[in-house]
């Protein structure tokens, strides 16, 4: 038997919502990414300090302290004095300079050593016509499979994630293009806007008559027309 432990992403940058986080044994630095410094879990607010808090798992708890940052955290709503330990449970919420980020804790006992943790995340989301399938990786339209590259795949999903709503292009460069490395001052890879026009264009052509679900804002990103229908999971309550 052993204790499992992770985080759960409602709100941060670059992570998608939903995201999940193990967590290890030992310490882990929250923070904000800079040119001198990476936090083990780097957030790409402004509002949240460099060193912001920092998380200890040891053999039978997890605790949380905020390391002097300059907009606070909080657990629960209540907010964590500088420097004092606070002793995480199972389903506490946690935010970073009062709400840019947010995530739940959460933690369970698994009996079998081989439990695959991807099951507790699998999910469904429908967009009429368009169906995703996480867990397999799969695109339908019109119930009919139709192939997708794994870049294509990743741009699909982001746009899943954030059904609605506008994602950036720089996030899309993140996600996509993680290979590359990020360029300095802005944090995305380099690439060309040919490269994504190139990416949306194959997608398109294979959505057919529903080419419109993807919609793009010249300048500023793209997004997923339709709303998504998002299953609830066993760990984001």
């Amino acid at each position: 038997m052993r204790n499992l432990a992770w985080l759960v992403i409602g709100e941060g940058e670059p992570y998608l919502r939903g995201s999940r986080i193990d967590l290890r044994v030992g310490e882990l630095i929250l923070g904000r990414r800079s040119e001198t410094f990476e936090p083990d879990i780097a957030f790409d607010n402004f509002l949240v300090s460099r060193r912001h808090c920092m998380l200890q798992r040891e053999t039978d708890n997890i605790t949380i302290v905020d390391l002097g940052s300059k907009h606070g955290t909080a657990v629960n709503g209540e907010q964590l004095s500088p420097h004092a330990q606070r002793v995480l449970a199972d389903g506490d919420m946690v935010t970073l300079a009062k709400g840019a980020v947010n995530f739940r804790f959460a933690a369970s006992t698994a009996w079998d050593e081989t439990m695959e943790l991807g099951r507790l995340l699998q999910t469904q989301a429908v967009v009429s016509p368009l169906t995703l399938d996480e867990a397999r990786r799969e695109c339908r339209v019109d119930k009919e499979n139709i192939p997708v590259s794994v870049k294509e795949w990743d741009f699909l999903w982001l746009l899943r994630q954030h059904a609605g709503r506008l994602v950036s292009y720089d996030a899309i460069k993140r996600t996509v293009w993680n290979e590359r490395p990020l360029n300095p001052g802005d944090f995305a890879p380099d690439v060309s806007m040919d490269e994504i026009n190139t990416l949306i264009y194959r997608l398109r052509r294979k959505l057919g008559n529903h080419a419109d679900l993807i919609r793009t804002v010249r300048g500023q990103g793209c997004m997923l027309e339709e709303q998504v229908e998002l299953p609830k999971t066993p760990i984001d309550k």
